[in-house]
């Protein structure tokens, strides 16, 4: 798996991590942030 693609996954990964704890409906960008820890404009570069 590339780098790129493996980034994209973690960032995912946690993203559903957050959905589960907060409820799809109730999460935003910032809380995918706070959790995967990585800064908007990356976030940003992947999605």
């Amino acid at each position: 798996m590339a780098i790129k693609e493996k980034r994209r996954e973690q960032i995912l990964a946690s993203a559903l991590e957050v959905f589960a704890q907060k409820g799809y409906h109730a999460s935003g960008v910032a809380d995918i942030l706070d959790h995967s820890g990585i800064s908007r404009g990356t976030f940003y570069l992947y999605f």
